[in-house]
Formats: structure tokens, sequence, C-alpha cells
């Protein structure tokens, strides 16, 4: 949104500034932001649209303020799960547009030794995979790799590397054709690759969710597999359904 579209709502387009600090990681949890004054000379607005996009903040519960010290983020230490059923829809439902950035793509073949990751397929099922990193704001915010077999391949189309989300991926085929979801969640601290590329510290959380596609109409087995690694930052930016501690 430019912030000269409409100057009774300019008090959105600072709040959206905010928030794309909050996901930055920029400002941690407890951490002072930038004070009313350097927000006005940074986007070039009056102070009491500051106030409003900070009231606003404030009663959303993403920021605090201490009286005569500044704004600080708020440590929500809750976790909502409910809106990474689809991690394109929750981006955009914070304001923002995910980019996806392809990392590497490759056949699998379920074994011994990996079984218990892949536990609704037999072994010797085989398929295809892609390892994708999410980009919100310059930032990559999720690691996620889809597990695909060819039966579900086949209706999806033959460009592999999904550079959209796997709904718009499917949406007028084979989306129509899932019946069940199954979703497991775990908070968790990251491993060493998902520091790499989330830009993590090792003390940060991330939240792993494992999603099970059924499409019983043609296989009694589930036809897809995600795995999606998210940076606990982009929990803590929503309010709903709850994630208990672990």
């Amino acid at each position: 949104m430019s912030k000269r579209e409409n100057t009774a709502t300019l008090y959105l387009y600072v709040k959206e500034y905010i928030m794309k600090l909050l996901v930055s990681g920029k400002y941690p949890a407890n951490s002072k932001l930038p004070t009313e004054y350097e927000l006005m000379e940074e986007l070039k607005v009056g102070r009491a649209t500051v106030r409003e996009a900070l009231t606003r903040l404030e009663t959303e519960g993403f920021i605090y303020k201490r009286q005569g010290i500044g704004t600080f983020v708020a440590d929500n230490t809750e976790f909502s799960i409910h809106p990474f059923a689809s991690f394109s829809y929750t981006a955009n439902a914070l304001g923002f547009t995910d980019t996806i950035n392809v990392l590497n793509k490759d056949v699998f073949k379920v074994t011994d030794d990996n079984h218990n990751f892949f536990i609704h397929w037999n072994v010797g099922t085989e398929g295809k995979f892609v390892e994708r990193t999410r980009i919100v704001e310059d930032t990559p915010v999720a690691f996620d790799t889809v597990y695909i077999l060819e039966i579900a391949y086949n209706f999806i189309g033959d460009d592999f590397a999904f550079k959209e989300s796997l709904d718009e991926k499917s949406k007028n085929n084979i989306k129509s054709m899932v019946d069940r979801l199954s979703t497991d969640v775990y908070k968790r601290k990251p491993t060493e690759k998902e520091i790499e590329i989330l830009k993590l510290t090792p003390n940060e959380d991330v939240v792993e969710i494992r999603r099970w596609i059924f499409a019983t109409s043609i296989s009694e087995k589930p036809i897809a597999f995600t795995n999606i690694v998210i940076n606990s930052r982009m929990f803590k930016l929503q309010k709903g359904f709850r994630l208990s501690q672990l």
C-alpha cells in the first residue's frame, strides 16, 4: 500500500512497516522499537499517524509501552497453529506476500532407516521431493519439503519446481479429490541446517508441521506429504488457536 493512497488510513502504512520489523527479527521480544520521532522521520508522516499505528499494535498485543521510556516488542509465549494450514494464506493475512525459493529437487525412497519419518508409506515407496524456502520481506521464515507420489504428480502437472504453494498448484485438479488431512505439530530447537537456512540463533525455536494429504478416490495411502519448519516468530504474530509448550 502506498502511504499516500488514503490519508484517512495512513496509520496502516506505519503499522505495516512496524509489522515487517517484527517479522524480520531485527527487534526480538522486549527490545525497544524506534521512537515516535524516528518513525516520523523515516516514514515522513505526522505524530498522530504514528501514535494511531502504535495504539492499534498495542491493542492487538504486538507491542507494549513504558511511560517515559519507549515502546517495546511484546513477548508472546503462546503459538497459533490454525492459520498455518496454508503458509501463503497466513502471510497474506499479516499483510505480506511470500515468495518461494527452490533449493533442491530429486527423487526419494522410503527405507528402513527413514520409515519413522514416512510413517504412512511402506518401505520401498518412491516419489519426488522439492526443498524450498519461503521468503517474507527478504527474510527466510520457513523451510519446507514437499514429497509427492507419482500418482499425485501425474495430476498436478509436469512442472515439479513448485514455485507456488501446493494449494495454488493443485486448485484446479487434485485439490477437489483431497478428502482428508492429517497434521502433527512439534515445537523444538532447530537443526544446524535450519539455523543456516532460516538465519536463526541456536536459542530460537522452530515449529515443525508434518501434513499428510489423502485422496482416497485414487489411493488408500497418502498421495503427498509436506514438512514445513517455521521460525517461531511467525507464530508469535498470530492470534487464534493455541499450541501449548511441548
